[in-house]
């Protein structure tokens, strides 16, 4: 990456080679890059006739739809940090995430009172007249800020860094991402892996095919789009997975490569859609990554014949780092651990957070120099795993009391610091049980 690339100047690229082509489409309507580009100069106009400048952030208390992308890139067309939030999350953690980051300025697409601040309806900001923006901005240090579950009770806010989106989808190596692809968009608002579908898509010249929160509520209906958009990439949470290997596992016919993770994928749902899928050139990859890594660390393509090993051994592995991505397993003390011993998975190279926005004692607390490893910044997963003797790294659990349910990251301690704040509440404790599909609480 030279210094004058951007995700906004390889975006405006992208939009000038392939001016004609369709960039985003959701179940009724479709845009072009030439189109989808104009809408996002729209909306970045509105945006900065509010007072959005370099630096700013706006939250976006959008569903998923085809105007979300638009919204994320016109924040960074002026350079500001863009706050995804889930809409359906309660009122209540929204507004916490957006007065831990001092947001005030929120995109929406209904006004909602609870969340207070400078509120731009979506609606208006697509239909702004265009005005003189500033030149593009250089390249920002910080451009997103993705919250996730906290373990006083507050959300953190995770500083992702333009440099870790870029290693994430500019030319990746563990996936295949090329000019005219289509990629499925069915991430929640606030998941950080929006982040691989819409710059994995809009930087690389696919068509970004959003599958919208209605369709996503059936899984008829999300089986429907994937054979209609034929993906030639997607993500989906290792619950979503499951429940689709088991009710309609035929659906993957027309898909290329699917990334699955956030919890461990069961070898037993790989197995039902690859045996439903025989034909097909159907690709299964597992996906690991926190968000403090920007999405995806380690990557490992399930290849067919592998699935019997991986049904007899009961899991399969998150494999081997990405491309500007260093994994290391250790123990305790900092020292690499024997080949098959269990030790604490520490992550470094350019996918790496900034840290916790206004959190400076939990950021030196998670990303840490070891002494073992001098001048490298490191992220401290959490994650307990094994190294085998052919590489590839195996999960084995958590050191600590963090789960995931249906692919978010959710610290236990936050909930029971929530249900004791109840006065009928003397004491809580909770645990994670395993369903068919998914953990529960």
């Amino acid at each position: 990456m030279t210094s004058k690339e951007t995700i906004f100047s390889l975006f405006s690229a992208t939009c000038a080679r392939q001016a004609e082509q369709p960039a985003v489409k959701d179940n009724v309507a479709s845009l072009t890059y030439a189109e989808f580009a104009a809408l996002v100069d729209r909306m970045a106009a509105g945006l900065f006739t509010a007072g959005v400048r370099p630096g700013t952030p706006v939250a976006l208390n959008l569903s998923r739809q085809l105007h979300l992308p638009a919204a994320i890139l016109a924040v960074l067309r002026l350079g500001g940090i863009y706050v995804p939030l889930d809409p359906t999350a309660p009122a209540l953690r929204r507004k916490l995430c957006l007065d831990n980051i001092g947001a005030t300025h929120v995109v929406c697409d209904a006004p909602c009172a609870e969340l207070g601040g400078r509120q731009l309806l979506l609606t208006d900001l697509a239909q702004t007249a265009t005005v003189s923006l500033p030149p593009l901005p250089d390249t920002a240090e910080v451009v997103a800020v993705i919250f996730t579950s906290g373990t006083t009770g507050v959300p953190k806010g995770v500083e992702i860094t333009e440099t870790g989106i870029l290693r994430l989808a500019r030319d990746p190596r563990y996936v295949a991402l090329l000019p005219g692809m289509r990629m499925a968009c069915l991430s929640n608002p606030a998941f950080d892996a929006l982040t691989f579908e819409v710059f994995g898509a809009l930087l690389n010249g696919l068509t970004l095919c959003i599958i919208t929160p209605d369709e996503l509520r059936e899984p008829s209906q999300i089986a429907h789009r994937l054979r209609e958009d034929r993906p030639d990439a997607m993500f989906l949470t290792s619950a979503l997975f499951n429940l689709l290997a088991e009710l309609d596992p035929a659906c993957f016919a027309t898909a290329g490569q699917v990334l699955v993770g956030g919890e461990p994928v069961r070898p037993q749902s790989v197995a039902r859609v690859y045996a439903a899928n025989a034909e097909s050139g159907l690709q299964l990859i597992n996906g690991y990554g926190p968000t403090e890594c920007t999405t995806f660390a380690l990557c490992h393509v399930i290849r067919r014949e592998d699935v019997p090993t991986w049904l007899v051994n009961g899991a399969i592995p998150i494999g081997t780092p990405i491309n500007q991505t260093e994994a290391y397993v250790l123990t305790t003390e900092g020292l690499a651990t024997p080949v098959g011993e269990v030790g604490h998975l520490y992550l470094g190279g350019a996918g790496l957070a900034r840290g916790y926005f206004g959190q400076k004692d939990l950021t030196e607390e998670k990303f840490v120099t070891l002494a073992s490893l001098p001048g490298q910044r490191l992220y401290d997963t959490g994650d307990l795993v094994r190294q085998a003797s052919d590489g590839l790294i195996h999960y084995v659990g958590r050191a600590d009391g963090q789960v995931k349910v249906r692919g978010h990251r959710i610290e236990l301690s936050e909930i029971e610091g929530h249900l004791s704040c109840h006065p009928l509440v003397r004491d809580v404790a909770l645990t994670v049980v395993a369903q068919r599909d998914s953990n529960q609480i």
